[in-house]
């Protein structure tokens, strides 16, 4: 898969994250974990416009502080769970 695919999928997904708020307790479309239902906390991603969780957006951010590229939306946790959906 390639990067313009994953952003399709993530952006099909950008919609529960609207506004700001966050709906029906999805996880982190990032890393697949817990997103409190805390506007303050769950920030976007520096790379995509899609909400992630606190953890994840540290993560970014040590990334950018070290020059490192981003994490490439083929591995992200939404992505991934799509194409391979636990059966």
């Amino acid at each position: 898969m390639d990067e313009r695919l994953a952003k399709v999928i993530l952006e099909s997904r950008a919609d529960l994250h609207g506004g700001g708020q966050y709906y029906n307790a999805e996880p982190c479309p990032r890393c697949g974990g817990h997103m409190p239902y805390d506007l303050k906390r769950n920030l976007k991603s520096l790379h995509f416009d899609i909400h992630i969780c606190d953890e994840c957006s540290y993560q970014e951010g040590l990334a950018v502080d070290e020059g490192k590229p981003p994490l490439p939306l083929t591995s992200w946790w939404a992505v991934t769970e799509m194409l391979n959906p636990e059966e």
